[in-house]
């Protein structure tokens, strides 16, 4: 994963002895100014700060049973819709394509493969909605 992608709120997997754990950023920070290393301060499930290396977070795959849990409804095969109780008069549709979902506004084709994409595409609709993993 690369800095440049995440944001604060974004939640992602850290490696807890081989088993990916969900966890929520809570800060990005820099800690070599010379290489740009980068560094995340994630909760863990005792609601304890812990830092991290890039390379010890993972992104969460974005699936069709977390989309469901988040408004999402299959109108048809490979077609997800969020219901507008999120979005008011605005339609948010999600076509599935090999192993990822796409969707397209204003002429541009946005592709989501992860649980963070989804948060940062609701945070853009002005949609505050927690995630449910």
């Amino acid at each position: 994963m690369k800095a440049k992608d995440l944001m604060i709120g974004d939640l992602v997997y850290r490696i807890d002895f081989y088993t990916p754990v969900p966890s929520k950023i809570i800060g990005i920070e820099v800690v070599n100014y010379d290489k740009i290393e980068y560094v995340v301060d994630v909760l863990n499930k005792n609601g304890y700060n812990v830092q991290l290396y890039l390379n010890e977070i993972k992104p969460i795959p974005l699936t069709t049973e977390i989309l469901g849990k988040n408004g999402f409804s299959e109108v048809s095969k490979h077609k997800w819709v969020l219901s507008d109780e999120y979005t008011g008069d605005d339609v948010i549709v999600l076509y599935e394509v090999a192993n990822a979902f796409a969707m397209t506004t204003e002429g541009m084709t946005i592709g989501l493969q992860n649980v963070h994409e989804l948060q940062h595409l609701f945070r853009l609709c002005g949609i505050d909605k927690e995630i449910e993993l």
